[in-house]
């Protein structure tokens, strides 16, 4: 079925999964100068045979030889280091991006082999949930401050974009100034501070550490049978969430790679 019409035109996920793949490999090709033939792709844990050969479809269409697909998850456990873990070690993949989280169990076998036991996900919550917080707080002071009503498309846009931004100083600083100007009123200023942020979206952290127990009970572990977290996605950089993470495993989470890039890595290793 259509996953999108463009221009009245219907278009399959796997086709536009194809242009993805045939753009990535294109803006590689011209920054190494080089043909790329070959790949490695990593999808989500929870891509079963479906989806698989789906990706591998869009990857033929995009003139790509698939060498391997590998989970993210083991991906991202490849980039830290194989050499962290004994046989049997079990590691959990916390996976907080913009707009998705998953909680993924590895499992360290024979050899260095990694393979998934479990995995649970919440693809309507990520990054985006903590903007949006931002927004509604920057919102309720600029409009107290300026007695406007800012609901409209274009304050609320100009709002929009600067939460994310508010967000990532948040991550150095213990206090933000935001600064807007709006029309009939001029200038306006106000403050937020990292603890206020981490109090009105505490909950959210909670909903990720409720799926973090689930992946846990489903596999019947406890949370001293983890050796340990592994960090993957930009949002976590907030400090908020190894904080959390902490209290939780009673341990800090691994973080020495980029979050960002922890995935790519373990892809190229393999």
């Amino acid at each position: 079925d259509p996953y999108c019409y463009i221009d009245g035109v219907p278009y399959t996920s796997e086709q536009l999964s194809g242009f993805l793949l045939r753009h990535l490999k294109e803006e590689a090709e011209a920054a190494l100068g080089d043909t790329i033939k070959d790949a490695v792709i990593t999808v989500p844990a929870y891509f079963y045979s479906r989806e698989r050969e789906a990706t591998l479809n869009a990857a033929r269409a995009a003139g790509l030889s698939v060498r391997k697909i590998i989970d993210e998850p083991t991906a991202a456990a490849m980039a830290y280091g194989l050499g962290h873990w004994r046989e049997n070690a079990n590691i959990l993949v916390y996976d907080l991006g913009g707009g998705t989280f998953d909680a993924t169990l590895v499992h360290m076998g024979k050899g260095g082999q990694l393979s998934t036991i479990t995995t649970r996900g919440n693809h309507k919550l990520g990054g985006r949930d903590w903007d949006a917080r931002i927004e509604d707080m920057l919102l309720e002071r600029f409009e107290l401050d300026t007695g406007l009503d800012l609901r409209s498309d274009v304050d609320a846009c100009a709002i929009r974009g600067m939460s994310e931004d508010v967000k990532k100083r948040l991550s150095s600083m213990g206090i933000v100034k935001a600064v807007a100007m709006f029309s009939g009123f001029g200038r306006s200023e106000t403050s937020i501070f990292r603890q206020e942020f981490d109090e009105n979206t505490y909950d959210l952290l909670e909903q990720t550490g409720s799926l973090c127990r689930a992946v846990l009970e489903e596999a019947g572990l406890g949370i001293r049978d983890v050796a340990d977290v592994l960090l993957v996605g930009g949002s976590t950089r907030m400090p908020q969430v190894r904080a959390y993470l902490q209290r939780v495993f009673g341990r800090s989470p691994i973080m020495h790679v980029n979050p960002d890039e922890a995935v790519a890595l373990g892809a190229a290793i393999q």
